[in-house]
């Protein structure tokens, strides 16, 4: 497997993690919590990494700061990424998936969440026993 898609599924897994992590955190969270400073911070990370993995993969070096724009705000990190290195088609083709990558992401941290809220909600009323 490619380095590039190691990242994507690093991503992923981070998602579901911060899913399964969010019914943990402290109740008295205002705002960002815990949880969601931790998937920043490594979300940075992944992206950054796969912004390089992703260029290494076909052969060039990323546009100038593609890396760090990947890693400091996504939304504007991914289109100029693509466009500059890939053109239109190429380059629209890839924030589709980028989409679809989020989609995905959002709708496995929902799923961890709801089942990480039903595990922590049977495992209230044991607290008070132990």
């Amino acid at each position: 497997m490619r380095a590039d898609r190691r990242y994507v599924l690093a991503i992923l897994m981070a998602y579901g993690l911060a899913g399964v992590a969010l019914p943990w955190s402290p109740d008295d969270a205002h705002g960002l919590g815990p949880v969601a400073l931790v998937l920043g911070a490594v979300l940075s990370f992944l992206c950054f990494a796969w912004c390089k993995a992703h260029a290494q993969a076909f052969g060039m070096r990323p546009p100038y700061a593609a890396a760090f724009l990947m890693g400091a705000a996504a939304p504007i990190g991914l289109p100029y990424y693509s466009f500059r290195a890939f053109g239109l088609m190429q380059g629209t083709w890839l924030c589709v998936k980028g989409l679809a990558l989020l989609v995905c992401a959002t709708l496995l941290a929902g799923v961890g969440a709801t089942v990480s809220a039903l595990v922590h909600a049977q495992a209230g009323p044991l607290r008070g026993l132990a």
